[in-house]
């Protein structure tokens, strides 16, 4: 969770617009041709569009971690080409999945255990074949105490419970 949260981070830093939000899609550079200038794109082509792809990457962390201000990121992202995306239809894919995930929170699984015991894997397992769009899956071990400082306060209790009592849990 750390290197997520080093990634969007910098991304914000170096690659939001100030002044109408959205994210630049390189740093500006002195190279002519078609990169010379950053766009803002929230249209998807090959590939899904960098602004919706960095609001579902946000909301992915604000669920993981709980800290507000990365949904409050994604917000503004979806906020600055919301009156734009209609036009899009189909191109506007990576964007809506997105809007769908500010609207609609998803499930979210927390695995507690000893790294590499039986029953954690069993539950690791379980929760990823389990059909859910869209959920987030959380893997923590009980015994690596340093993780504990990137998880939601509800987990880092659960963890301090799980630990103690040397059994994995599965928290939905």
């Amino acid at each position: 969770l750390g290197i997520a949260r080093d990634l969007l981070e910098y991304a914000r830093r170096a690659l939001w617009d100030e002044k109408q939000g959205g994210f630049f899609d390189h740093l500006p550079t002195t190279k002519e041709g078609m990169l010379a200038e950053p766009t803002k794109l929230v249209q998807d082509f090959t590939v899904a569009s960098g602004n919706g792809t960095a609001a579902l990457a946000l909301l992915r962390l604000y669920h993981l971690t709980s800290d507000a201000k990365y949904r409050q990121w994604a917000e503004e992202t979806l906020k600055t080409f919301a009156g734009s995306v209609g036009e899009l239809g189909s191109l506007a894919g990576s964007y809506s999945l997105a809007l769908d995930v500010f609207l609609t929170p998803p499930a979210q699984v927390a695995i507690v255990g000893p790294k590499g015991h039986p029953a954690t894997d069993r539950l690791w397992k379980a929760a990823l074949k389990t059909f859910r769009p869209e959920k987030v899956v959380l893997l923590v071990d009980s015994t690596d105490q340093a993780a504990a400082k990137d998880l939601p306060p509800a987990i880092q209790a659960k963890l301090e419970t799980s630990a103690s009592k040397g059994v994995p849990e599965a928290y939905v």
